[in-house]
């Protein structure tokens, strides 16, 4: 189950006095606090799958949504507007962001954060894993989890992959097998306690959360809220197809190459073009 938390520096937090950030202002406020001598208040990747998520979150937590009620294209109202314009000032105007974040997707957002070079970041459950182990992280035992911000409200996707049997594949019942047992509680169970990937099975969530000690107990509480309160993106025809459009049109915005409402209503009539062709609307 994928879902995102902040992750921050509580010991640079703890020596200059702050809190982490519950509302988009404060996440300006803290990271202009916080950025300089080599060093930023915050990290968001700006390119590709992990720019859409990352708009989709912002869009959500503006009181947009991607479609209207008459599965429309809704992304390019002024709460998506508002929503890519704060995404774009985060690194444009305030500056609180790496300049080259344009071009970061997820690894370079979890890189810059376990490197040491800025102090927060929004990222999956695996990186708890990733930033206590010594191997994969230099600040370790120097960082503590919070809630997602919010605009009107504190919402992120909350999703879990899908694995699927290509019908043209020569071995299907090996790879039945495999995709049963990976999606088994055993295989789920390993993957959280390695890993600590968040288990779609909601009975084993239940057991991993009442399990838990010290902060992952504290962690596995805000992932909850965060799950709980998470949309997905819409299931029409097409739709995947309105992802990939959205890449290039949040990456203009970020890197200043249009604004951000030509850039959110070019995609809005090409996405319905896409949904239409698809059947969207049949």
């Amino acid at each position: 189950m994928d879902a995102r938390v902040q992750y921050y520096r509580s010991d640079i937090y703890q020596e200059k006095g702050l809190k982490p950030a519950e509302t988009w202002e404060e996440l300006v406020d803290v990271g202009l606090k916080l950025t300089g001598n080599g060093h930023y208040g915050l990290v968001v990747p700006g390119q590709g799958d992990p720019a859409q998520r990352t708009f989709s979150d912002l869009l959500w937590q503006a009181g947009g949504d991607w479609v209207d009620q008459a599965n429309k294209p809704a992304f390019n109202s002024e709460a998506g507007i508002k929503a890519l314009t704060f995404y774009r000032d985060l690194i444009q105007k305030h500056k609180i962001v790496p300049p080259d974040a344009v071009g970061y997707q997820w690894n370079e957002n979890s890189t810059e954060f376990s490197s040491g070079t800025v102090y927060a970041t929004f990222d999956w459950p695996g990186a708890f894993a990733t930033l206590s182990n010594p191997e994969t992280s230099r600040v370790v035992g120097k960082w503590s989890t919070a809630p997602y911000v919010r605009d009107k409200a504190a919402i992120s996707c909350a999703i879990s992959h899908a694995m699927a049997l290509n019908g043209q594949s020569g071995r299907k019942e090996p790879a039945v097998e495999f995709i049963k047992y990976t999606v088994s509680t055993d295989a789920q169970r390993l993957q959280f306690d390695r890993f600590t990937n968040f288990p779609s099975s909601q009975s084993l969530a239940k057991e991993v959360i009442a399990a838990a000690k010290g902060p992952q107990a504290t962690w596995l509480q805000q992932l909850e809220t965060t799950i709980a309160n998470g949309k997905e993106w819409p299931k029409l025809a097409g739709f995947s197809k309105v992802c990939t459009l959205m890449f290039s049109a949040i990456e203009q915005a970020l890197s200043d190459q249009a604004s951000p409402a030509d850039s959110l209503n070019q995609a809005a009539t090409e996405a319905e073009d896409i949904m239409r062709r698809a059947g969207a609307y049949d």
